[in-house]
């Protein structure tokens, strides 16, 4: 799942900042980021595939990356949702700087 063991981070802050990682524009400086939180054996399943490891997770994005996406974000909109090691939560896009 994880990359480190962020004690006494919860969980729903360690995919906030994983939401925001994937945001980087640096690609070095993203999959540093994304490597220091996730473990290489990660799987992000989206509506439309299936992606693995932190460059999986960083490719799933990059259309986010895209200059029309450039001032904006995404925030997640509910709890995480655990169970048997699978995290599931629904998330929506945002200008950035918005609450």
């Amino acid at each position: 799942m994880f990359g480190h063991d962020h004690e006494g981070e919860q969980i729903a802050e360690r995919i906030d900042h994983l939401m925001a990682a994937v945001f980087v524009a640096d690609e070095a400086e993203r999959m540093e980021a994304l490597t220091r939180h996730v473990a290489p054996d990660l799987v992000y399943v989206s509506p439309e595939a299936v992606f693995e490891g932190p460059q999986g997770l960083s490719d799933a994005f990059s259309r986010y990356r895209s200059e029309a996406w450039w001032q904006t974000g995404l925030r997640r909109t509910s709890p995480i949702d655990l169970h048997h090691g699978y995290f599931r939560f629904t998330w929506e896009r945002v200008e950035r700087g918005a609450a």
